[in-house]
């Protein structure tokens, strides 16, 4: 069976940096194991650092010193297939900052995008007209919740239990 894709945001990222029992980090675990293959970008790792160089991440966790973001980094990379440069492919107006993970998560054929933003998120649901034009143009591509996703994963291990 085909390892599911998979592309998480940054927020999704700094979870599991901040916490190892939160439920992004059991995501990276998973990408560990090499049960999914999980994709970067360049502007992906350039917002990481970026959030985790702020003075007010500093200020919220002062136990994260600059050496262990560099060692976050590191096995993010190590932990994921890393692409250089995502094409435009859905303007995402009302949060255009976000636009970078549906470009990459469309580049790669990703299965799941995996946030927990508003804005993502309401792409799957919503009503409005970005929304409509999202889920017509990319069918196969699911925004999801860590929640929901480890679900999904939970019931893919049960169905391949003997």
């Amino acid at each position: 069976m085909a390892k599911l894709r998979v592309v998480l945001d940054c927020n999704a990222f700094l979870r599991a940096f901040i916490s190892p029992k939160s439920l992004s980090e059991q995501i990276l675990k998973h990408a560990e194991r090499k049960d999914i293959l999980l994709f970067i970008s360049r502007d992906i790792v350039s917002e990481l650092e970026e959030v985790l160089a702020r003075p007010e991440f500093a200020e919220s966790f002062p136990h994260f010193t600059p050496e262990n973001w560099t060692v976050f980094l590191d096995r993010v990379r190590k932990l994921s297939k890393y692409l250089r440069i995502a094409e435009p492919v859905f303007p995402l107006e009302r949060d255009p900052k976000d636009a970078k993970y549906i470009d990459l998560a469309v580049s790669v054929e990703a299965d799941y995008l995996i946030t927990y933003d508003r804005d993502l998120l309401d792409l799957m649901k919503g009503i409005d007209d970005i929304s409509k034009e999202f889920r017509q143009r990319f069918r196969h591509l699911k925004v999801v919740r860590p929640d929901e996703f480890l679900k999904v994963i939970s019931e893919t291990e049960l169905t391949l239990a003997p």
